[in-house]
């Protein structure tokens, strides 16, 4: 009995150490892989530490780009300040060679003169020796002046060739035009604007219908003939090239040749037969170039989403603008008046060494982008804005006109002409009841592309609805105001959802394209 009980004891003992050992030798395992795993994880740590000094360091050469990329803006900006400085010198250096020239000429008729004078003193020679060996004296003596000036003219109009040359080389621009102006051709082929008055006076004789006139400058008498182009100096006989040029945009594609035919046909049109729709300064022309179209149809779509990337709750905040026809405005009347008032704002911000910042928010890179096409000049703070009109007809007027914030109704931001930066911000105007509805074919909406000279912005803080005008700010008067997303609209509750521009002098846009459409 007592052996039974011992042999199970062992056997129990024997049963009981197997088990131990297999724990054991789980549990051991189960460490093993514990170790493996915290390797792993001590891997994965390492490795996380390195990506996060990987970012720590591309975020520190983001900030570093960021810096370098605004101070790049700043350096643009006095760049372009001075090719405009460097612009007018060239300009009034070319003025003084022309006078350098026009004295040259002068002076070698002078000279002819004085030797015909010479030939005919020498001729009378054996009758009056004396008087002869006077002048003789004399017209060397008179020689050797005019000789000497005339040296010294060339000296200087070397010297004003090289710098033209020099701010050629840098800078091949044409100067700035401000409606018709005539030039005439320099000797190095420049072409160079006759004065404000000779201007005046030609387009004066032009419009009168004449083939040729003359007219006066610093005392001497020029022929001018429209028919062939030219000028001729009555006095020396020397002839040159003149035209007039417009100052039109590129993107009209009509040139200055163009322009001044169909002016002239214009002029000589019968009365009853002068039409705003067949006059070239005045037209609202169908767009059919696919391209175009697509363009238009871009910009609109690609400019639905705010600055950044959220679309508005609205009923045009989700839709697809189909363009069904578009119109390119060619009104050279408000052209003109744009670039007058441009020309104002610059020469404002430069008396006032006023250097406006970038506009902010950024625009949709859709309307940069036609922007860019179109030449509106985005580092002088233009850029490419909508304005959405009741009906077609409105645009048409708009097109003929130009904005008049005039006839504007009191809003939010002052009594001024709004514009957007989002699609469907300027869509909820572009119909009867845009701000209910979608357009429609039954009823399609209106919408222009202005550009739109928003110089130096105040930007503001909350509803102004009492401004006539842009505040002053610092002791200088903005050109404009800014309203800008997330800022208190002074409606209950209300917030500012979209960026909008509200100008107040009526130059300072120009209607580019009327655009009609549906959405889906």
């Amino acid at each position: 009995m007592q052996n039974q009980v011992q042999k199970v004891t062992e056997e129990i003992l024997e049963d009981l150490q197997q088990s131990l050992q297999s724990r054991l030798e789980r549990f051991t395992g189960t460490l093993s892989k514990i170790k493996s795993l915290q390797s792993q994880v001590e891997e994965k740590q390492a490795v996380i530490d390195s990506q996060r000094a990987s970012i720590d360091r591309l975020q520190s050469r983001l900030e570093g780009l960021e810096k370098r990329l605004a101070l790049s803006e700043t350096h643009v900006k006095e760049l372009e300040a001075h090719r405009k400085d460097l612009q007018k010198d060239l300009q009034q250096k070319q003025a003084e060679l022309s006078t350098a020239q026009t004295i040259i000429e002068d002076l070698e008729v002078d000279v002819e003169e004085l030797q015909k004078k010479l030939s005919e003193k020498q001729q009378s020679r054996k009758t009056s020796s004396t008087q002869t060996q006077t002048t003789s004296k004399a017209f060397k003596e008179s020689r050797a002046r005019l000789v000497t000036q005339v040296k010294n003219l060339e000296k200087q109009v070397v010297q004003t060739e090289k710098e033209k040359s020099s701010l050629a080389q840098r800078f091949d621009a044409q100067p700035q035009v401000d409606g018709e102006t005539w030039q005439f051709q320099g000797d190095s082929g420049e072409w160079i604007s006759f004065t404000e008055n000779s201007n005046k006076d030609l387009m004066d004789k032009f419009r009168e219908g004449k083939e040729v006139c003359e007219i006066k400058i610093d005392g001497k008498t020029y022929d001018i003939s429209f028919k062939y182009r030219w000028q001729r100096n009555q006095r020396t006989k020397k002839e040159r090239k003149i035209r007039c040029c417009f100052g039109l945009p590129s993107h009209w594609n009509v040139t200055d040749e163009d322009a001044l035919r169909l002016l002239k046909e214009s002029l000589q049109a019968p009365l009853p037969q002068m039409h705003p729709s067949t006059d070239i300064w005045e037209t609202v022309q169908k767009v059919t170039d696919r391209k175009m179209l697509s363009s238009l149809s871009k910009v609109l779509n690609q400019s639905l989403s705010r600055h950044d990337g959220t679309h508005c709750d609205c009923p045009h905040g989700s839709s697809n603008f189909v363009v069904i026809e578009a119109f390119q405005i060619k009104n050279r009347h408000v052209w003109q008046r744009y670039q007058r008032c441009v020309r104002s704002i610059r020469d404002k911000h430069k008396q006032h060494g006023i250097s406006p910042g970038t506009i902010s928010p950024l625009l949709s890179k859709a309307l940069s982008e036609f922007a860019n096409d179109i030449d509106v000049d985005q580092a002088g703070n233009e850029r490419l804005l909508l304005h959405g009109t009741k009906t077609f007809e409105v645009g048409k007027t708009i097109a003929s006109e130009g904005f008049d914030n005039r006839v504007a109704k009191d809003g939010l931001f002052g009594k001024g002409t709004y514009f957007a930066a989002q699609t469907c911000k300027a869509a909820q105007y572009a119909s009867i009841h845009g701000m209910s509805q979608k357009a429609s074919q039954q009823m399609p909406g209106t919408m222009l592309l202005a550009r739109v000279a928003i110089g130096d912005p105040f930007y503001t803080e909350g509803r102004c609805h009492t401004l006539s005008r842009p505040p002053e700010t610092d002791g200088r008067r903005a050109d404009s105001i800014i309203a800008r997303p997330g800022i208190p609209n002074g409606q209950p509750g209300g917030v500012q959802s979209h960026m909008e521009v509200v100008t107040f002098d009526p130059g300072q846009a120009y209607p580019e394209f009327i655009v009609r459409f549906t959405e889906e």
